[in-house]
């Protein structure tokens, strides 16, 4: 199949009036945006779409977000696309990187762990990719209806694809949970997309400008690809908040991380040396 990926980047009626919408349009979606197809998801409550939005038939609410990400996999399925990035409007996505760290066949989840909380990972706002293999599981996998005691739409999706047996690829070098918008060492070595947001709706538009200026003033003196770092996978997390756990499972996860006297159950999907590697991290054998 032909590579053709695509950029979701969740938003909402809130983000598309504070500015927050406008920022990313504006810097690194303007600066690399010819180089692949940008889209910003919009839900229920939206009219009158810019060419690069699409409005879906979904809640438009920050509860509701798996919601969203399940119909924009939707609409990245019915509109041809190999692979998506998923991230949101605090996320700076330096593109022409994105391009060059698409994730190979066996792979096909990756992104940056943001915490422990989770038993699959929960990737924040660094974004993370989902080729058509994980993202057609993600469409015909609906969230429970009215579970939105765990907005967290990140950790829905992995724990969804480990149902299947798919478990992401973590790297915490290219996908950064969280980036100082001022910080040049951070952008310049290695990163390929990162928050600037400091928690949930905590963003200031201005971090995005400031965000990309600073950059395109260190990229002007080299090749943008040459800068990302070989992939460094992180540990495994190690789920330890009850009340966490509980909402997770009320959206229809299938509990935590095995123990190693636990083996996981064989995959449902071939994923070549990915299952391999997944057990050899969690100290099991294959």
């Amino acid at each position: 199949m032909t590579v053709k990926p695509v950029v979701l980047i969740c938003s909402c009626k809130a983000d598309r009036a504070n500015g927050r919408q406008q920022a990313t349009h504006e810097t690194w979606a303007r600066e690399w945006g010819h180089l692949m197809d940008v889209r910003v998801m919009l839900g229920h409550g939206n009219a009158d779409p810019e060419p690069d939005e699409i409005i879906l038939d979904a809640p438009d609410g920050y509860a509701e977000l798996p919601f969203k990400t399940a119909k924009g996999c939707q609409w990245a399925l019915d509109h041809g696309y190999s692979h998506l990035f998923k991230c949101d409007t605090d996320t700076y996505v330096i593109l022409p990187r994105l391009l060059s760290v698409i994730p190979p066949p066996d792979v096909h989840c990756a992104g940056c762990r943001h915490n422990n909380l989770f038993p699959h990972g929960h990737m924040g706002g660094g974004g993370y990719w989902l080729d058509r293999v994980a993202f057609e599981i993600i469409a015909n996998t609906p969230p429970v209806d009215g579970a939105t005691g765990m907005p967290y739409e990140d950790a829905w999706a992995t724990a969804t694809l480990a149902k299947r047996g798919i478990f992401a690829a973590y790297d915490d070098r290219r996908y950064r949970a969280r980036l100082h918008p001022r910080d040049p060492d951070g952008l310049w070595e290695g990163t390929v997309a990162a928050t600037l947001g400091h928690g949930t709706d905590k963003f200031d538009p201005a971090d995005m400008y400031a965000c990309h200026k600073k950059f395109m003033e260190f990229a002007s003196a080299g090749d943008l690809i040459s800068k990302v770092l070989p992939p460094l996978p992180s540990p495994l997390p190690t789920p330890h908040d009850k009340e966490l756990q509980r909402k997770y499972e009320q959206q229809g996860a299938t509990g935590w991380a095995p123990s190693s006297s636990s083996p996981l159950p064989p995959p449902r999907i071939n994923q070549r040396g990915a299952w391999e590697r997944e057990m050899q991290r969690r100290g099991l054998k294959a």
